[in-house]
C-alpha cells in the first residue's frame, strides 16, 4: 500500500525499466562520430560498470573503415533473419561492424540481432553514420529505448 513502510516507491512513482538501446546517428560527416561514440560507450561503461556494445550499422555499398584504426572491432555476419554468431571479445566495452544488405533490412532484423547482444551486453549503443539509408535509421529509433541525432551546426541545419 502506498504511505505504508514496506512500499518501496513514492505514491505515483512506478520504477522505468533501464534504457539499454542507444542510437546514436549522425547526420553529418564532418562530424568526429567515431572518437565520440567509442568514447560514449568507454564512459557508459566506466559510470555503470556494465558490458557494452558499441555496433557501427552501415550500408554494404558504403562500408566505413573501423573504429579506433580497425583495433579491437570485429566485423559481425547478420543473415536476412537478424540471426548472427556474436564472438566472445575481451573487454567490458565491445566493438561490431554489421554491413546492412543496400536493399535494406528484413523485418525484424534488427529486433532479432538486439535481442541477442541483450543477451551478452547490458548497454548496447548503435552507431549509424550519415551513408545508412533512411529505412534503417527509421527502425533503429523505433527499437531504440532512446535516440540520439546528430547535426553539424550550419545554417542549412537549422529551419
Amino acid at each position: 500500500m502506498p504511505g505504508s513502510r514496506g512500499w518501496p516507491y513514492a505514491f505515483g512513482q512506478i520504477p522505468r525499466p533501464a534504457e539499454r538501446v542507444l542510437t546514436l546517428a549522425w547526420l553529418s560527416d564532418k562530424l568526429p562520430d567515431r572518437f565520440i561514440s567509442e568514447t560514449l560507450a568507454q564512459r557508459v561503461h566506466a559510470e555503470t560498470g556494465r558490458s557494452v556494445a558499441l555496433v557501427s550499422l552501415e550500408e554494404r555499398a558504403h562500408p566505413v573503415n573501423g573504429f579506433n584504426d580497425g583495433q579491437h572491432y570485429v566485423m559481425l555476419n547478420v543473415d536476412t533473419s537478424g540471426s548472427m554468431v556474436l564472438p566472445v571479445m575481451p573487454g567490458p566495452v565491445s566493438h561490431m561492424r554489421v554491413q546492412v544488405p543496400v536493399e535494406g533490412l528484413s523485418e525484424g532484423m534488427l529486433n532479432r540481432m538486439l535481442t541477442q547482444l541483450k543477451e551478452r551486453y547490458y548497454y548496447i549503443l548503435l552507431h549509424l553514420g550519415p551513408e545508412v539509408p533512411v529505412a534503417l535509421l527509421v527502425e533503429s529509433f523505433v527499437q531504440s529505448d532512446k535516440s540520439f541525432l546528430f547535426l553539424q551546426a550550419a545554417p542549412v541545419n537549422l529551419y
